[in-house]
């Protein structure tokens, strides 16, 4: 048997599915095309990487603020959402609260 290219076994696996569209031949079709994929990256191994990468930075995030700390990256974080909750106060006025019905009582 000769090794088949992408596109030769893509068409072998597409003709022997046929025209069933069922969950396990569509799964079976991804996963020859997934498996075929060749452009000289491990993007499981990047993923794993960064996955790991955000999650000590998310940790981190929590683990540093203290007094003796930098918290300037959280002090930029909550000035931006500063301003987006101005904005929605803003238009919060026109509606009425609790206290406002209950004052009208």
């Amino acid at each position: 048997m000769a090794k088949l290219s992408r596109d030769e076994l893509i068409s072998k696996v597409t003709a022997y599915i046929g025209e069933r569209n069922d969950d396990e031949s569509i799964a079976l079709l991804e996963d020859v095309s997934d498996s075929l994929v060749e452009d000289g990256e491990d993007w499981k191994a990047k993923y794993d990487e960064l996955d790991a990468s955000w999650r000590a930075r998310y940790i981190e995030r929590f683990s540093n603020i203290g007094p003796d700390k930098d918290t300037s990256e959280v002090i930029e974080v909550e000035q931006g959402s500063a301003a987006e909750d101005t904005d929605v106060e803003d238009e919060a006025e026109d509606t009425l609260t609790l206290e406002d019905v209950l004052k009208e009582d």
